[in-house]
C-alpha cells in the first residue's frame, strides 16, 4: 500500500524502536519516522539478544523488507545503528531495495580496524565505559534494578560491533551522508564511509560528543526529510 515516505531508523547500543522519538515533532509534516528494534527489548523484550553483526544485519533488513510501503525510503542509524546500516543498505541493494540515502550519525562506519572488546570488561569498567560515553542520566547508575535489566542488552549489543565475527566492508550504491560530533572519539576516521558507498558521500563535523544528536534534533530532521525534496 502507497504511503508517506519512510525513515528507518537504526537504533544504538542498549536502545530501542522508541529511541529516536525526539524527532517526531519535527518530521510529522514530511515523513514518516518507523522506529525498528532488535530482539530483547521494547515490543520484542521476550526474545533472544542477538550478539552478531550478521544477525542482526538479517534482522533489520527483514524488518525493512516487511515494513516498506513501495514508496523512497532512508536508512537513518546512530552509533551502532549506523554500522549495522552499512550493511543492511548492502543487502537491501542484493534484495533490489535502494533506499534513497543512508544517514549514518555518531559513527564512522562499519569496518574501520577499530579494535575493542568492551563487552569483556567486568561490571565497574563497563559502567564507567557507559558514563563516559553519555547519552544517559546520571540516576540511571543508581538502580541497581534498572542496571541488571539494561547491562545484559548494551553487553549484548556491544558484542555486536566488537566481538569474534567480524565482516568484510559493505558497498553498496546508497549515497551517504555521515554526521559526527568533534569531541567524538573515532572522528578522526569517519572518511570511512567514502570507501564504502559507490556514489556521494557527505562529511560532516558538528560540536558536541557522541550523542550530539540530542541537541540536533530539528537539523537532523531537516537532513532527513530533504532526502525526499525534488530535484
Amino acid at each position: 500500500m502507497k504511503g508517506n515516505h519512510q525513515v528507518f531508523s537504526l537504533h544504538f547500543a542498549g536502545g530501542s524502536a522508541s529511541s529516536f522519538d525526539f524527532l517526531l515533532p519535527h518530521l510529522a509534516d514530511h515523513c514518516d519516522l518507523v522506529g525498528l528494534e532488535l530482539p530483547g527489548r521494547g515490543r520484542r523484550a521476550g526474545e533472544t539478544l542477538l550478539t552478531t553483526m550478521s544477525a542482526a544485519t538479517a534482522d533489520f533488513t527483514r524488518q525493512i523488507i516487511d515494513r516498506w510501503n513501495q514508496e523512497p525510503f532512508v536508512i537513518y542509524g546512530h552509533s551502532m545503528g549506523a554500522t549495522i546500516a552499512g550493511h543492511v543498505a548492502e543487502q537491501l541493494e542484493g534484495a533490489g531495495l535502494y533506499p534513497a540515502k543512508l544517514i549514518g550519525t555518531g559513527d564512522p562506519g562499519p569496518a574501520v580496524g577499530i579494535n575493542r572488546r568492551r563487552y569483556l570488561l567486568d561490571r565497574p569498567a563497563f559502567l564507567e565505559e557507559l558514563r563516559e560515553m553519555g547519552g544517559m542520566p546520571a540516576e540511571f547508575f543508581k538502580h541497581p534494578s534498572l542496571l541488571d535489566h539494561f547491562l545484559p542488552i548494551l553487553r549484548a549489543d556491544f558484542e555486536v560491533i566488537e566481538g569474534e565475527e567480524q565482516l568484510p566492508a559493505p558497498t553498496f550504491r546508497t549515497p551517504v551522508l555521515a554526521i559526527m560530533g568533534r569531541a567524538e572519539e573515532d572522528v578522526e576516521v569517519v572518511d570511512n564511509w567514502k570507501r564504502l558507498t559507490q556514489t556521494h558521500c557527505e562529511i560532516r563535523l558538528v560540536d558536541g560528543d557522541h550523542f550530539f544528536i540530542y541537541d540536533y534534533g530539528p537539523r537532523l530532521a531537516a537532513d532527513l526529510a530533504a532526502c525526499f525534496a525534488p530535484v
